[in-house]
């Protein structure tokens, strides 16, 4: 079982519709082919110097610190450590139109860079740094912007893995993206899932979920802003994921449309992401043989092409919160997912 879970959106070639500030025009720029690595200049920035010209990149969908944030230097050093000067790659760049290429606000083409014969999503590099646990996934945003008009392939950015390592963001900054230099580091710990006998999620730590399906029983971004610190960020589709450090929580939120601020958006999904060993208020936890969820959950069925999930609900029930236990090759519960879903979700 991969380390990273693809729970949503498939890692592959998407189509790209970027609102971005500029946008070039040149004949002799190609969009894709080798190129040889010239300089990293940020945790996400990389200068290459293809066939035709010097081209000065930005990694596609990775959120990364800024200069005066913690774990700046750390992400700077990790990016360095997979790419050295000199290096021959593959580099591809984002198209906006036909002929046009995406530029960031700094002039930098967004795109991919992959080792030579690798495919540029599934293999970019921006995948093996996400590994090291210096960046997270998607674009920074704020509570009240809305995540801009585009459909991007997810970077895995944010995708929930079981369990994370102890390392960089999380031993660093507290897991904490985008935290001062100047704060102090939050201390954060799995936070327990108050799972009830049918499977249903009903609360982690001071975030409390619905307990029904009606359009008016939703809960909000700035719902679980108003109880935790959280970070925020773009991964497409109108979609923004919550990250909840101090709990070890990600969850996932979809406005209405492209222009519906993320704080109003509506979660979906919650996972426990973190290195933390996160546990059920009645006591099943990380670790435990999946055959120990039956005495606390007596609908538990175990699915997957591998028997890798264990669904803590069954099937037969139109619920909000069904829960999930992850399980790795040998059974044991490696985590917890639960998503809005009814019995049409199953078919």
């Amino acid at each position: 079982m991969g380390r990273n879970l693809d729970w949503a959106v498939a890692l592959g070639a998407a189509l790209v519709v970027l609102a971005a500030p500029s946008a070039a025009r040149a004949k002799d720029l190609r969009a894709a082919g080798p190129a040889k690595i010239v300089s990293v200049d940020g945790p996400a920035l990389v200068t290459v110097k293809t066939q035709q010209r010097t081209l000065k990149m930005r990694l596609f969908g990775i959120d990364a610190p800024e200069r005066d944030e913690c774990g700046y230097s750390g992400a700077v050093k990790a990016l360095k450590g997979l790419l050295r000067p000199k290096q021959t790659m593959r580099y591809e760049i984002i198209r906006d139109g036909v002929r046009s290429f995406e530029r960031d606000a700094a002039g930098r083409y967004f795109g991919w860079i992959s080792r030579p014969g690798q495919d540029s999503v599934f293999n970019s590099v921006a995948h093996e740094l996400l590994d090291t646990e210096w960046v997270t996934g998607g674009d920074q945003l704020g509570l009240n912007e809305a995540p801009p008009e585009h459909v991007f392939t997810e970077m895995g950015a944010g995708t929930p893995s079981f369990p994370r390592s102890a390392q960089g963001l999380w031993a660093a900054c507290g897991g904490h993206t985008h935290l001062p230099v100047s704060s102090a580091v939050p201390a954060h710990a799995p936070a327990p899932w108050n799972v009830n006998a049918d499977g249903m999620l009903e609360s982690v730590g001071p975030i409390t979920f619905p307990s029904t399906l009606t359009p008016e029983a939703t809960l909000t971004v700035a719902e679980v802003a108003a109880v935790a610190p959280v970070e925020l960020g773009d991964v497409g589709n109108g979609r923004c994921h919550v990250r909840v450090p101090s709990l070890e929580l990600l969850l996932y939120a979809t406005s209405l449309s492209a222009r519906h601020p993320c704080g109003k958006a509506d979660v979906y999904g919650a996972w426990a992401t973190g290195p933390g060993k996160v546990a059920t208020t009645n006591g099943l936890a990380a670790g435990a043989p999946h055959t120990s969820a039956a005495m606390r959950f007596p609908r538990a069925v175990r699915t997957g092409t591998e028997g890798e999930r264990l669904e803590l609900s069954g099937f037969d029930h139109e619920w909000p919160w069904r829960t999930t236990a992850i399980l790795d090759e040998q059974g044991l519960v490696l985590g917890f997912e639960a998503m809005i879903r009814s019995r049409g979700d199953d078919d």
